[in-house]
């Protein structure tokens, strides 16, 4: 008797325990937005409300031949059930969500523990960084990807080889805490690539002559200045010259604007030639161009304007089998530290009084601000 109590006490707790379970689910399924949700609560009820039937049937005598159900019951509900798990994803919700909406993010995530181990990292990650596999998850990240330094920052733009492409890659990094302890970090990847590449574009096109590849009239008025200031500290000497090219305009009208664009590159290119890596040339208007000789007296600026005068008359551009005469005409000012009122804008001027001074005795030639010709 008392064995066959305690089997009515279980069971009467065992169903007391199944209608709370079925009752509460009821109201997830019908209070749920997600359709997923719902399917599972449904599936879950379904596996339990026949397992409970077929003991009701079973203790009431109103199962067939009352034979036990309970097997088949059982059969049934583990269908459900089976449903639930392979069908509706019931184990895999959250590593399917967590699936979802990290391959649904356009940036790359790269979640790390708070040694900055990786943990997990998205599609869009992988594809800004090769390095990232599966099988490196517990590394160290700096071993995977070298941004150790950035680490300690909130936000950082590196610059790494992608797939043997130069990429830039813009990383935010944001701590994740637990009752302001630190347990983990999140870095969101950006690929900034053409941001960058277009703003790299941009600052050379402010700084440089579009047609010719060197530096503009602002760029080089620019390492003019800092020239002087150089040579007015240390009490050095450096010298400007300007170069035209003569007769310009008759080569544009003869042979167009496209062949003197030809030309100018062309004069560019023997120059640059000529001149030592601490000189710099640039475009100072139409067919002008301003050269700066850093510690370069005015006598040793007259040797190479000589030698670039030569060069430019003995070299021939080639215009559909004819030959183009070149030649240009220089002007040379050199800074004189011991002149204390002297300024970046009177010393071009000099320069260019002396180009005034060759272009005016003929042309193809060299003036020095000061001498004689």
């Amino acid at each position: 008797i008392m064995v066959i109590s305690l089997l009515l006490t279980l069971s009467l707790g065992y169903g007391i325990f199944c209608l709370d379970c079925m009752f509460t689910l009821f109201k997830l399924a019908r209070n749920a937005k997600e359709p997923v949700v719902r399917k599972h609560s449904v599936m879950i009820i379904l596996s339990i409300l026949f397992p409970m039937i077929s003991e009701i049937f079973y203790f009431m005598k109103l199962s067939p031949y009352n034979l036990d159900i309970m097997p088949f019951a059982l059969s049934i509900s583990f269908v459900f059930l089976s449903f639930a798990v392979f069908r509706y994803g019931l184990l895999y919700t959250d590593e399917i969500l967590k699936d979802v909406l990290l391959s649904g993010i356009k940036e790359g995530i790269i979640i790390l523990d708070k040694n900055n181990r990786l943990l997990e990292f998205n599609v869009a990650a992988k594809e800004m960084f090769e390095q990232l596999n599966l099988n490196l998850k517990g590394e160290e990240l700096s071993k995977i990807i070298p941004i150790r330094e950035f680490l300690s920052n909130n936000t950082e733009e590196i610059e790494i080889e992608v797939f043997g492409k130069k990429k830039y890659i813009e990383i935010s990094k944001f701590e994740i805490t637990d009752k302001r302890k630190l347990v983990g970090k999140v870095l969101i990847t950006r690929d900034v690539t053409k941001r960058r590449e277009l703003s790299i574009q941009l600052e050379y096109y402010a700084s440089h002559d579009y047609l010719t590849g060197i530096s503009n009239r602002r760029m080089v008025f620019n390492f003019i200045q800092k020239q002087f200031e150089f040579a007015k500290r240390y009490k050095r000497k450096f010298s400007i010259m300007i170069m035209d090219i003569d007769h310009f305009k008759r080569i544009n009208d003869t042979y167009g604007h496209q062949t003197g664009d030809k030309v100018l590159k062309h004069i560019v290119k023997l120059v640059e030639k000529r001149l030592r890596s601490s000189d710099i040339i640039g475009r100072y208007g139409g067919e002008e161009y301003i050269i700066v000789l850093p510690e370069t007296d005015a006598s040793h600026g007259r040797l190479l304007a000589e030698d670039l005068r030569n060069m430019i008359y003995n070299s021939e551009f080639d215009y559909k089998g004819v030959k183009i005469k070149i030649t240009a005409s220089f002007g040379i000012s050199e800074f004189d530290f011991n002149e204390v009122n002297l300024t970046v804008d009177e010393l071009v001027k000099r320069a260019d009084i002396a180009l005034y001074q060759s272009k005016s005795s003929g042309r193809n030639r060299v003036s020095v601000y000061g001498e004689a010709n």
